[in-house]
């Protein structure tokens, strides 16, 4: 009973800290909107991300998204 309670506590735990789309999508605008730019260049404030692809609903995804997005608006 004791490892099943350790089990189940990991695996809240891991779910809890996963990344999402949204994470992705706001770290990935950042990098790209400094792209190519300054070491002091500031972060802006990502904008609301937009509703996920169809199947592309991952950290990555956003990420990469973001990244274009925000390398066109820097």
């Amino acid at each position: 009973m004791k490892k099943i309670l350790t089990y189940a506590l990991f695996l809240l735990g891991y779910l809890a800290y996963s990344q999402t789309f949204d994470e992705g999508y706001k770290n990935g605008y950042k990098e790209g909107f400094c792209f190519d730019k300054s070491i002091g260049c500031p972060s802006p404030i990502a904008p609301i991300a937009p509703i996920p692809p169809v199947g592309k609903n991952t950290y990555q995804d956003g990420y990469n998204i973001g990244f274009t997005e925000g390398k066109a608006k820097g």
